[in-house]
């Protein structure tokens, strides 16, 4: 059967045709550009002996494996994921991308503390360290690896249990083991107390926390509200970073973009800009769920 195809539609679909390609095109340079690692600042995560670029990538924001390849891409090899996202699906998704190119990567995951209110009975510490076993050897199956960068407490906020006795020696154990490089803590808030207490007894490598120049944050997908005391985390942070632990940032760009005194407007490039411009962060994890968020926020980190 032969199909009749109007002048119209052929000029029509050419149009499109040629749009598209060229679209692909700015899509494809970008995915295939690669900077010289000259010019993008790697520092210390702290003690852990790890080198990541100033900017990390928030992979959670993305279904997209092409997207993690243009970040990889442009110059980044720090990747932060957890257990629980997208239902173990992220970390799946990462495992595939890095593929046969592991030792490129710098990859942080979480496990969560669960059973938390059972940790005053022996029978519910054994469930809990049971639980997060599991959790470990999952994200190590999921992300294709047999040791994880830096594992963290996922969501920490009360230092009865951060610091539990039991809790601090499986997090030593699977570093011991090899399963995992360096450990931490992430924090949404109570942070600045938590990490008062890192730095009298020294024990976990990593801490992650908000840190933005706004000093708060509305959650994107749960519309919470969160402020902290800026002069009182930095002044913690900075001893942090004294002590040789490594900090992560993250809510960097949902204070809003900022506005340089030398700019007339804001963006959130000078947002991210913002954040690792301070020496005592190592690095700002941003999450970023296309290309274009991708090319805006690598100018940061040049």
């Amino acid at each position: 059967m032969k199909i009749k195809i109007s002048r119209k539609h052929f000029i029509k679909k050419g149009i499109f045709a040629a749009l598209s390609l060229n679209i692909l095109n700015s899509y494809s340079s970008l995915f295939h550009k690669t900077y010289s690692t000259k010019q993008f600042r790697y520092r210390n995560l702290g003690r852990s002996g790890l080198k990541v670029t100033s900017l990390g990538m928030g992979a959670t924001r993305t279904t997209e494996p092409a997207v993690i390849k243009a970040a990889l891409n442009n110059g980044i090899n720090f990747f932060d994921t957890g257990r629980v996202y997208a239902g173990g699906n992220n970390e799946v998704m990462l495992g595939k991308v890095f593929e046969g190119i592991r030792n490129r990567v710098i990859i942080q995951s979480k496990v969560h503390v669960t059973g938390q209110e059972k940790l005053d009975f022996k029978d519910g510490v054994k469930e809990t360290i049971k639980s997060m076993e599991l959790s470990v050897h999952e994200s190590m199956k999921a992300l294709n690896t047999d040791y994880i960068d830096v594992m963290l407490l996922h969501g920490m906020s009360r230092p009865e249990i951060t610091y539990h006795e039991e809790i601090m020696m499986f997090m030593e154990k699977i570093r011991k083991e090899g399963k995992v490089k360096a450990i931490g803590f992430s924090s949404h808030s109570n942070m600045i107390e938590l990490i008062r207490k890192n730095n009298e007894i020294l024990f976990y490598d990593v801490v992650m926390c908000p840190f933005n120049h706004k000093g708060s944050y509305i959650h994107s997908m749960s519309k919470r509200y969160s402020e902290w005391d800026q002069p009182a985390l930095i002044e913690q942070l900075k001893i942090a970073s004294n002590n040789n632990i490594g900090i992560v940032a993250m809510k960097t760009t949902s204070g809003g973009p900022f506005q340089p005194e030398s700019k007339e407007t804001a963006a959130y490039e000078d947002a991210v800009r913002w954040v690792i411009q301070h020496d005592f962060i190592c690095s700002a994890t941003v999450g970023m769920a296309n290309f274009e968020e991708i090319a805006e926020n690598v100018k940061a980190m040049e």
